[in-house]
C-alpha cells in the first residue's frame, strides 16, 4: 500500500464506463467538488456518444489553463484558498539535471523534470506543463507571469516547434 500504480487502460474503460453510467464527463481533478472552488469553466460537455480521456488528459479552456498556472504561480493559493499544498509546489521548482533524459539537454542544457512540470533552468524560476500538439502553460515565478498557448500541431511532439514556443514565453514574460 502506499504507492499508485497507473494502469492507461484502466483509466480509459473506468472514463467510458462512468461516462456512460453518469452522462457525464469524468475529470481527473479535486476542482470538480465544492472543497476545491477553482472554478473551472468546463466541468461537463455533450460529446456526441463519446468519452472523456483519462489518461492523464484533461479537457479544460484557455482560461482554466490559466487557472491551474495561477495555482502554481502563487505557491498552491487561488481566490485567497490553498489548493496545492505550498510544498509540493516549491519542490516542484527543485530539479536534477543528472536525472535528465539526454534527449531534452540540447534544448535545456539545465533543465530538469518534477512533479510532471518541465523546469527551463534548475538556477531560473520557470516551471513548464507541456502537453501533445504543443499544448503549453508556462509559468515564471520571478516576473509573476502565467502565459497559456493550446494548439494543434502537425505532430504530437516536434523539437523545434518546442522551443520556439519556450522562447516566445520567455520573450513575452521579459517583455511585461
Amino acid at each position: 500500500m502506499g504507492r499508485e500504480l497507473w494502469l492507461p487502460s484502466c483509466s480509459f474503460l473506468f472514463s467510458f464506463s462512468y461516462t456512460g453510467e453518469t452522462g457525464k464527463w469524468q475529470l481527473l481533478l479535486k476542482a470538480q467538488n465544492d472543497e476545491c472552488r477553482v472554478g473551472y469553466e468546463r466541468q461537463e460537455r455533450e460529446r456526441g456518444g463519446s468519452y472523456a480521456i483519462a489518461e492523464g488528459g484533461l479537457s479544460a479552456s484557455l482560461r482554466d489553463l490559466g487557472r491551474f498556472g495561477m495555482i502554481y504561480a502563487r505557491n498552491g493559493y487561488l481566490n485567497g484558498r490553498q489548493i496545492v499544498p505550498e510544498e509540493w509546489v516549491r519542490q516542484t521548482r527543485i530539479g536534477d539535471t543528472t536525472r535528465f533524459a539526454e534527449v531534452y539537454k540540447t534544448d535545456w542544457a539545465r533543465g530538469a523534470y518534477r512533479n510532471q512540470f518541465w523546469i527551463d533552468d534548475v538556477e531560473g524560476s520557470v516551471i513548464m506543463a507541456r502537453g501533445v500538439f504543443g499544448q503549453l502553460i508556462y509559468i515564471d515565478h520571478e516576473r509573476d507571469f502565467v502565459g497559456v498557448k493550446l494548439s494543434s500541431w502537425p505532430v504530437a511532439i516536434d523539437p523545434v516547434l518546442r522551443i520556439n514556443a519556450r522562447d516566445m514565453m520567455n520573450a513575452i514574460a521579459a517583455s511585461l
